[in-house]
């Protein structure tokens, strides 16, 4: 009996999907090279979940994706709205993992200086975070902007920002609200007297989301404690 068991035991270890092999930076920024509107989204969101997992060292893949962040860019043709929507954002937040190169700031001011309720929350959230990738004196020109997201109807609206899926773990969930203060944080300087101001007025609000609170608490301490 022992004997049968284990050739069972065998043959259901080898009836097993093998597992994916892991694609190197090369291997997938070929495949992002090559993309267009047929391509299946997911297998792109995929791509773009290796190189998260890669961090900084799919660095050289980061040019690539901002060459597909343009709406001309042929990934985008005759694709459904929903579809280039999440995947543009998906693309900002790879891109603030794995380093955020010049070419793609463009897609920052595009999305934060023309702000208005027809532009996703996915998207505003994306672009907030990535700010925190930009070399803090460029981020800090976002500053004004991101103030502005705060009053957006939808910038209480959770979302996640860490997968592709729309369904998440209550865990993940973030706001435009959170994503702008953290930034705020990160851009604003001691001498940035209006930021400070509203982060301040954040940090007393007992009826907001309490994960705004402590975002615009923290975000006081790190910018007054920039100046000392």
């Amino acid at each position: 009996m022992r004997i049968v068991s284990a050739l069972l035991a065998a043959l259901l270890l080898f009836a097993q999907p093998a597992a994916a092999a892991k694609r190197s930076v090369r291997a997938l920024n070929d495949f992002l090279a090559r993309v267009d509107g047929a391509t299946d989204h997911v297998e792109i969101a995929r791509a773009l979940d290796e190189l998260r997992a890669m961090k900084t060292k799919a660095a050289p893949a980061a040019e690539t994706l901002s060459a597909l962040l343009p709406h001309r860019a042929k990934v985008w043709t005759d694709r459904d709205k929903v579809q280039v929507v999440r995947l543009r954002s998906y693309i900002l937040v790879t891109l603030s993992e794995i380093g955020f190169p010049a070419s793609a700031e463009w897609a920052l001011f595009d999305t934060l200086v023309h702000l208005d309720e027809s532009v996703s929350a996915q998207e505003i959230g994306a672009a907030a975070r990535a700010v925190r990738a930009l070399d803090a004196r460029r981020g800090r020109e976002l500053a004004p902007y991101l103030l502005e997201t705060l009053s957006l109807q939808r910038s209480e609206e959770e979302l996640s920002l860490e997968r592709y899926d729309y369904g998440f773990p209550p865990e993940e969930a973030t706001t435009i609200q959170i994503e702008a203060v953290r930034s705020l944080a990160f851009v604003a300087t001691p001498e940035d007297d209006h930021v400070l101001r509203v982060l301040r007025q954040l940090s007393g609000d007992s009826e907001i989301d309490r994960r705004v609170v402590r975002a615009a608490e923290q975000a006081v301490r790190a910018i007054e404690g920039a100046g000392r």
